[in-house]
C-alpha cells in the first residue's frame, strides 16, 4: 500500500507525536497527482497520512484523482476532528474514500483530551465517528478506529471497546506506543511497560488477536499477539519507493537464544534505556508438541466418563491468550478442542488469530456428529485448517453409544466421516 504523506501540520498536540519532526510537505496538488501516478505501478492501494491529512485543502482532490487512476483501496488515517464537518466527510466519501481510519485516544474528554493535548478535540471526534456511522447506511466503506496506548488510557481498555464499537466499526485497534517522536521527552510519563500492558489485556476479560479487536506493537518475548510492528519503516522521499531497516531498535541479552532473533529487529533503544530488558524472555526454539487450546465443554455427546463436562474441569482460560503463551513457550503445532470446537462461534477467528501468530499446523478434535449435517461440513471446508480428528467411541454403533449416553450418535459421527471423505478434507479417526 502507497502512503501519501498529506500535511505537514495537525491540530493536535499529542504526547506521543511521530510526525512532528519528520518536516514532510506541504504538496501541491500537482505533486500529489504526480506521486500517484508513480505510486500506481507498484500499489493497488493508497493512504493519506503524516500530520493530519484533512487541514491539506487539495485533499478531495487528491482523493478523486485517486479514484480516477484505478486505486482499488483509498485510504485516510486521521484524527477525525475536521470529520465533525458532515458535509465536508460526505464530500471525501463521495470522491471516492472507501477506508477510514480515526485515531481515538479515550472513552471519555477526560482522558482523550489530556493526550492530544487540545481541550474538545474529543467532542469533535465524537462528532466524526457519529457522521461516519451514520453515513455507512448510503455508502460503502470500511471503518477502523486506532487507539495508541499510554499511560493515560491503559486502564480504560474494556471502556474504550464499548465506547468505539458503539459507532459500529469494522475494528479497534490498540497500538502501544513507541518510544520515538515527542514521547522520549516524557518517557515515563507516556510509555507503559510491554508487561503492564499485557496484564492489562489479561486483566479486562477480552478476546484480544482477532480481526475486529487487536493490540500491536507487543515484542514476543513480552509476551505480544502482534509482534509485526513496524519491523520495516518507508523511506519518505515524496513517494515511498522503498523499504529500511527500522532505526533506533538494538538487540540485548535475551536476544542471543531467542528463536526469532533472524526476523526480529529487536527492541527501541529509548525503552531498553529506560526500563531494562528484565521483562524480556526468549522466545523458545520451535518443538514438535502440539498446543492443545480448550475452548469450553459444549458437546453433543453425553459421555459418563466426560472429564471436561460442566462442574468436572475448571473453566479455561481466554483461547486467545493460550494461543500468545502457547507460541512463546515454542508450540509450532495447535489442536483446539474441549467439549466439541465446531459448538464455539469463535472457531474461525481463532483460526485467523492463530495463523497470524505464527502457528504452522491448525487442527480441531470433534466427535464428527455435526459434520453429518450439509452446513457444517460446508463452514468447516472454508476454514483454514490443516487437520480434522474425528473421535470415535467404538466400532460398533451399540459399543459407541453407550460411551456417548446418546443413541444414533455413531451412525451421525460415521456418515461424518464419509462427508469428510467425499470432500477430501484432511482428516484422521482417533479413540
Amino acid at each position: 500500500i502507497l502512503h501519501i504523506p498529506t500535511s505537514p501540520g495537525c491540530n493536535n498536540r499529542c504526547e506521543f507525536c511521530l510526525d512532528e519532526a519528520r518536516g514532510i510537505g506541504p504538496f501541491s496538488l500537482q505533486q500529489h497527482i504526480e506521486q500517484l501516478r508513480t505510486g500506481r505501478a507498484i500499489a493497488d492501494g493508497v493512504v493519506f497520512t503524516n500530520g493530519e491529512p484533512t487541514l491539506n485543502r487539495h485533499l478531495p482532490d487528491a482523493v478523486a484523482a485517486a479514484r480516477d487512476l484505478g486505486f482499488t483501496l483509498i485510504g485516510l488515517i486521521t484524527n477525525g476532528r475536521r470529520l465533525s464537518d458532515r458535509a465536508y466527510a460526505a464530500a471525501l466519501l463521495d470522491a471516492g474514500l472507501n477506508e477510514v481510519t480515526v485515531s481515538a485516544h479515550g472513552p471519555t474528554a477526560e482522558v482523550h483530551d489530556a493526550i492530544t493535548g487540545r481541550r474538545g478535540s474529543f467532542d469533535q471526534t465524537r462528532r466524526a465517528l457519529q457522521n461516519l456511522q451514520e453515513l455507512r447506511r448510503s455508502r460503502s466503506f470500511t471503518f477502523h478506529v486506532n487507539c495508541t496506548l499510554v499511560r493515560k488510557n491503559l486502564p480504560h481498555l474494556p471502556a474504550m471497546v464499548a465506547y468505539a464499537q458503539g459507532f459500529d466499526i469494522d475494528r479497534l485497534n490498540f497500538n502501544v506506543v513507541e518510544p520515538r517522536g515527542t514521547a522520549p521527552k516524557r518517557f515515563a510519563e507516556v510509555q507503559p511497560r510491554y508487561v503492564e500492558v499485557v496484564e492489562e489485556m489479561h486483566r479486562s476479560g477480552l478476546d484480544f488477536g482477532r480481526p475486529e479487536l487487536s493490540i500491536s506493537r507487543i515484542p514476543p518475548c513480552a509476551g505480544g499477539l502482534d509482534w509485526s510492528q513496524e519491523d520495516f519503516h518507508l523511506a519518505v522521499d515524496g513517494v515511498i519507493t522503498h523499504f529500511e531497516p527500522a532505526a533506533g531498535k538494538v538487540r540485548g541479552p535475551p536476544c542471543e537464544r531467542c528463536a526469532v532473533a533472524g526476523t526480529c529487529p529487536g527492541i527501541w533503544e529509548a525503552y531498553a534505556e529506560g526500563y531494562g530488558w528484565d521483562e524480556f524472555h526468549p522466545v523458545q526454539r520451535p518443538h514438535d508438541a502440539v498446543l492443545r487450546v480448550r475452548l469450553g465443554a459444549d458437546c453433543l455427546n453425553r459421555c459418563p466418563d466426560c472429564t471436561e463436562r460442566r462442574g468436572v474441569a475448571p473453566p479455561p482460560p481466554s483461547p486467545f491468550r493460550q494461543l500468545s503463551r502457547g507460541y512463546l513457550a515454542g508450540h509450532r503445532a495447535c489442536l483446539f478442542t474441549g467439549g466439541d470446537p465446531l459448538l464455539d462461534a469463535r472457531l474461525p477467528r481463532l483460526l485467523q488469530a492463530a495463523r497470524r501468530i505464527g502457528f504452522l499446523h491448525l487442527a480441531i478434535e470433534t466427535n464428527g456428529r455435526l459434520l453429518s449435517q450439509r452446513r457444517f461440513i460446508d463452514a468447516v471446508a472454508a476454514l483454514d485448517i490443516d487437520e480434522i480428528r474425528v473421535r470415535v467411541h467404538g466400532d460398533d454403533a451399540d459399543t459407541a453409544d453407550t460411551r456417548t449416553g446418546v443413541p444414533g450418535s455413531h451412525r451421525q459421527a460415521v456418515r461424518g466421516i464419509h462427508n469428510l471423505r467425499r470432500r477430501r478434507l484432511p482428516f484422521r479417526v482417533v479413540r
